[in-house]
């Protein structure tokens, strides 16, 4: 029986459906970015873009227009978010900061779109080769700046202009050398570690030999690096680099270093694994550099070199509080993005024999590692939205908002620009707080007499106040499971006894400041109740606190 060569795949039908696999991860980020990305400013975004902009609008002369868009922001000049904010600003009349997260987002795509043509050869071994690379890039680890404005446009645009410099330094068309540099002015107007790039792109043009284009780079370049530093002030808070190599604990140092770089693999169970991924990393970087990688792909070749010299700084400037400063969210880009480029370049150093079996362990690896990243962060963006409608509730009823509580009188800050037309807070679904849900639901027995003190031995909780808005009863409170691995997934104020109303998420830094736990900051909660339902009596409400793992208590009123 003979088959019908039609039915058969032909090489450039695996690779297109390989290829085609392979970015699903990348609809889906892209999908839970449309579901869960909300339009009200957190933290920097006060200062960086909304306050930014009210100075531009006040300002009488293009010189100090100039100056506030150059102004340094800590550590940082960030150009690039405060001209994307500029831009959004005379485009839609207000500041929309789910178009600052889009943007910011988007840099990614431009990451995975030249690591494909800088690797683009690896296609002829495995339909696959690209998963891995995929899979790291698009994971959840990074979430704090997948939906946040500011960062998203700092801590993924930064990537997006390296690799871009370092795919056109690269080449040898006409004028590629120009958008070399144009990306390389892009980084350093984006975030402080853009300045790491420099040497990096002037080395490229050295070891190819392109004098014309080396003078002209260094020229350009070091001259964007002498503005950079004109009035440059030591922020509060982060010591000099002279000051750290003084006084530094290299232990600490070093494995803070290793740590930024491997804080993918970071769980507190095994804490180890972390800096010594980041150090087994580094040394294929040195392996790479004596073998002389970078004549043969200088792109991933600079990533990696990029990439070490960051981890190096963020080292040097923020070691000194403990090795957790390497693993917050916001910095584990850095981790992907290096990961990804080392598993590029291994793939073409070794042994034919052995690049599809590297391949398949690759994917293997990977994909474990997106869905263990899909399971512990899909809640805590489902609790970022949560967090940012209920500062936007707050704010609506003239109510103290808890996303800045490290900025001073943000409440009237936010007053301010939304009087001023900078910012206009969306609008609140009818039936936020309208749900609720009986006992016999959640299928748990009746509330039983408690310890009513912060040393109850299943949790530790507390009720900030209890205020009527609107006819509404309002709470706000945090509640903290004492058993190691046990979070808050949801707290119900129950009235009555018998009908229940979920809260809204509230991150709590006050805690975090007062306790010094990072325990105490993910335990926040604030409800609404109609004020027909509250019970006249006090002990005829109730909290019904669920951690992640399906464990209920209930906790009596304070």
């Amino acid at each position: 029986m003979k088959i019908d060569e039609r039915l058969s795949f032909n090489p450039a039908h695996k690779k297109t459906i390989g290829l085609t696999i392979s970015l699903i991860p990348v609809v889906i980020y892209f999908l839970l970015l449309l579901r869960y990305s909300y339009n009200f400013p957190f933290y920097d975004d006060y200062i960086a873009v909304l306050e930014a902009i009210s100075r531009w609008q006040h300002a009488s002369s293009f010189n100090e227009k100039l100056s506030l868009l150059v102004e340094q922001h800590n550590e940082h000049r960030i150009v690039y978010i405060r001209f994307v904010s500029l831009v959004d600003y005379f485009l839609r009349g207000s500041v929309h900061f789910t178009d600052l997260i889009w943007c910011g987002n988007i840099s990614l795509l431009l990451v995975i779109f030249l690591l494909y043509k800088s690797a683009k050869p690896f296609s002829e071994l495995s339909v696959w080769w690209l998963l891995p690379v995929v899979l790291l890039i698009f994971q959840f680890q990074s979430w704090d700046n997948t939906y946040w404005g500011m960062a998203s446009l700092a801590n993924f645009g930064i990537h997006g202009w390296v690799i871009s410099a370092l795919y056109l330094a690269s080449r040898r068309e006409p004028w590629a050398w120009l958008g070399a540099i144009i990306a390389s002015l892009l980084a350093l107007g984006t975030i402080g570690s853009g300045l790491f790039l420099v040497p990096v792109v002037l080395a490229v043009w050295g070891v190819q030999k392109r004098y014309r284009e080396l003078v002209l780079g260094t020229v350009v370049l070091g001259v964007a690096v002498l503005l950079y530093f004109k009035g440059y002030q030591q922020p509060e808070g982060y010591p000099s680099i002279t000051q750290t190599l003084k006084h530094a604990d290299w232990g600490q140092l070093l494995l803070f270093w290793g740590a930024f770089l491997g804080s993918n693999a970071y769980h507190p169970t095994v804490a180890f694994v972390a800096p010594l991924l980041g150090w087994c990393g580094i040394g294929w970087f040195l392996v790479l550099t004596f073998r002389l990688y970078f004549q043969k792909n200088p792109v991933l070749y600079g990533i990696l070199g990029f990439l070490v010299l960051t981890a190096l700084a963020v080292a040097l400037n923020r070691y000194g509080p403990g090795i957790r400063g390497a693993y917050p969210s916001r910095y584990r880009m850095n981790s992907s993005l290096f990961l990804a480029v080392s598993y590029l370049t291994m793939v073409d150093f070794v042994a034919p024999a052995r690049k599809k079996r590297l391949i398949g362990a690759a994917v293997a690896a990977t994909f474990a590692l997106y869905l263990l990243s899909v399971a512990a962060y899909l809640p805590r963006i489902k609790n970022n939205l949560e967090f940012r409608m209920a500062d936007n509730w707050l704010h609506q009823h003239e109510l103290p908002i808890a996303g800045s509580y490290r900025l001073k009188d943000t409440n009237e800050m936010l007053k301010k620009f939304v009087k001023e037309g900078l910012f206009v807070p969306p609008l609140l679904p009818k039936d936020l707080f309208e749900h609720s849900v009986e006992r016999k639901q959640l299928n748990v027995g009746l509330p039983v007499a408690a310890d009513t003190s912060a040393k109850n031995s299943e949790a530790e909780y507390d009720i900030d106040w209890i205020k009527i808005v609107d006819n509404q009863v309002v709470i706000r409170g945090w509640v903290r499971f004492k058993k190691t691995g046990l979070f808050l997934k949801e707290a119900y104020i129950f009235v009555n006894n018998e009908k229940g109303y979920p809260t809204l998420f509230q991150k709590r830094y006050d805690l975090f400041d007062k306790y010094h736990d990072v325990r105490y900051q993910d335990t926040g909660f604030l409800g609404v109740i109609p004020l027909s339902e509250w019970p006249r009596s006090t002990n005829k409400w109730h909290l019904l606190a669920e951690a992640y793992k399906g464990q209920r208590i209930w906790l009596s009123p304070k």
